[in-house]
């Protein structure tokens, strides 16, 4: 570590305990510091509009990223999330409480959790053991120290949330190591964690290396690790300060999962079979797969009469959406490693389920993002597993996280009997026991199945969701719900502690996210809406303090992005023109 870096930790650990014995509204007062930063819009610009480095990333065009609906919707779910998070441990800080729902099965239900106008007829629920005590709802004591953050490598605002968790959750202070991937992040953190920054609770460095992330980690000053990743990096850090006689070194993790959805059997409309099989489409190809709680693993009862039905329909649906840059370095090797093992069965056990590119083909459409190679437009990979005890049943693909765009079809004997059998004797054992992780499972139900609470309860994953996109999950827990790995899983496979709580209900379990029913539920767009709606979203929900003065920020958004569109459609529609470049 450099001088520097050790005066940083002095700081922190220095400041850990006048901290820890601060007033909640003292605390709250800063977060509200955090909250005027973010209104500011400041970090926005910061880094030299920090978001083209993260599009180039990402590889789309850098030059074009204020244009592009993926940059305006990164920019909006960016602010918004952090937003959410603090304004909910705000009001639970000051008293505020989640109402009980309802009892089922041992567990005491609190909710609901409205998710808003951006997810219309969601609401959250966080199942709690009905045995809990009041004392089981703060996090446990840890001694004056310094915890050290590992940044996530797959989202920006995943690293800010671990540092509010742990310095408004866990009362702690913190350095954070920012992923090698995403150095730029570094200018819009300083911006809006300038509040914590001079109160030295929290200080960053970009990543220099192994030899120096072991130095941080193994700081004498250093009581936590806490990481969002690869249950590899975990093992490795707890190697590292083993190794070096730092055992009692505490880490929280979350990790990845192979996150199954189950299909339940019975009757289904064609409607339901159409928006199930489009919303399972949807939650593979969102980021070409690289994220922790990406669709990875399909449970299909053999004998289910729809079942030929609903994979048609999964095909069509996977082949219709558009592909997107599989950018996460090591992504395309492990998919074409799992494909490789499911053609030695067979080339049929592996379908590349082609797609359109997100953009008509152009010379300058694969973004130079040296170091890094280009991001290719790979096509999801869906892999036929078999049934479990058959000839030929594979199973990589169920025992390992593909961290991109790959899906496996697991067939799963039965499902011509009663829908509540089938699920307790086959489907719910089989995912708690046999699917990697626990930190995401979903259901896909039918309006005919009437025992969605047994099933629910009996699912060991910390976020579940019911017809609806999985990444609602961590919406959930940004206002009040939950995140991490299940309690059960004692091989820490989806990592161990959890984020969120605010409203500090005892003997957390898990949270569950509900969809509208899926004949009624609003088709999945095919497309995303123009950058102005997030931009217009972003105004009112992330800039605003309510009033007049969100009307007109919205106001003159769309104003702009009015004027914008022509010039744009003025000089940007020859077919000789290239697609990014001068259109900016």
């Amino acid at each position: 570590m450099t001088p520097e870096e050790t005066s940083e930790l002095e700081k922190l650990a220095a400041a850990r305990p006048g901290w820890a014995k601060a007033s909640t509204a003292e605390k709250i007062a800063v977060a509200k510091e955090v909250i005027a930063a973010l209104q500011a819009d400041e970090w926005t610009a910061a880094g030299d509009y920090w978001m083209r480095d993260e599009m180039k990333l990402e590889g789309y065009s850098p030059d074009a990223s204020a244009f592009t609906p993926q940059g305006a919707l990164k920019r909006m779910i960016f602010g918004t999330i952090i937003k959410t998070y603090l304004d909910t441990w705000i009001a639970g800080a000051e008293g505020a409480t989640l109402g009980e729902m309802r009892t089922t099965d041992g567990f005491k239900v609190h909710g609901p959790i409205a998710l808003g106008p951006a997810a219309p007829g969601v609401h959250g629920e966080v199942w709690c053991n009905a045995n809990a005590t009041t004392s089981d709802a703060e996090p446990p004591t840890v001694t004056p120290s310094t915890t050290v953050v590992l940044g996530a490598g797959n989202q920006p605002f995943l690293a800010f949330i671990d540092v509010l968790e742990c310095i408004f959750n866990h009362h702690e202070t913190v350095m954070l190591k920012h992923h090698p991937l995403r150095p730029h992040l570094l200018a819009p953190y300083a911006v809006l964690l300038a509040p914590l920054s001079k109160r030295d609770l929290f200080a960053q460095v970009l990543d220099t290396g192994v030899p120096a992330a072991s130095a941080l980690l193994t700081s004498p000053t250093v009581g936590t690790v806490v990481m969002t990743g690869s249950e590899a990096t975990m093992k490795a850090v707890r190697t590292t300060l083993d190794a070096a006689g730092r055992s009692s070194v505490a880490i929280r993790a979350e990790l990845g999962c192979a996150s199954p959805w189950i299909v339940v059997p019975g009757a289904w409309s064609d409607v339901e079979l159409e928006r199930a099989a489009a919303i399972l489409a949807v939650a593979k190809k969102t980021c070409a797969g690289s994220n922790c709680l990406a669709a990875q693993v399909v449970l299909l009862p053999t004998e289910w009469p729809h079942k030929e039905t609903f994979l048609a329909y999964l095909k069509k649906e996977l082949g219709a959406r558009a592909d997107v840059p599989n950018y996460y370095p090591g992504a395309p090797e492990r998919v074409a490693k799992m494909c490789a093992a499911y053609r030695a069965h067979g080339d049929a056990r592996c379908e590349v389920m082609f797609a359109p590119p997100m953009h008509a083909p152009q010379e300058n459409d694969i973004v130079d993002r040296s170091p890094l190679p280009p991001a290719p437009f790979d096509p999801v990979a869906l892999l036929h597993c078999g049934t479990p005890g058959a000839s030929g049943f594979e199973p990589l693909a169920i025992t390992t996280e593909a961290f991109g765009p790959a899906l496996a079809v697991v067939e799963l004997p039965g499902g011509a009997e009663d829908a509540t059998e089938y699920m307790s004797r086959t489907a719910v054992p089989f995912a708690n026991e046999q699917v990697m992780g626990t930190l995401v499972g979903a259901l896909l139900s039918p309006g005919s199945f009437t025992a969605l609470d047994t099933v629910l309860g009996s699912l060991h994953y910390g976020s579940i969701v019911l017809n609806c996109q999985s990444h609602l999950g961590y919406s959930v827990m940004c206002k009040g719900g939950v995140w991490g790995a299940h309690p059960s899983d004692t091989e820490m496979r989806s990592g161990t502690g959890y984020l969120g709580n605010s409203y500090k209900l005892p003997g957390l379990v898990k949270a569950v996210t509900v969809g509208p029913p899926l004949a009624t539920a609003k088709p999945e767009p095919s497309a995303l809406p123009p950058p102005l709606v997030f931009d217009a979203l972003h105004a009112a929900i992330v800039r605003s303090k309510g009033g007049a003065g969100a009307f007109g920020r919205v106001m003159r958004l769309l104003f702009v992005r009015a004027v914008q569109s022509p010039i744009r459609m003025l000089y940007c529609t020859d077919a000789t023109t290239p697609r990014f470049g001068a259109c900016v």
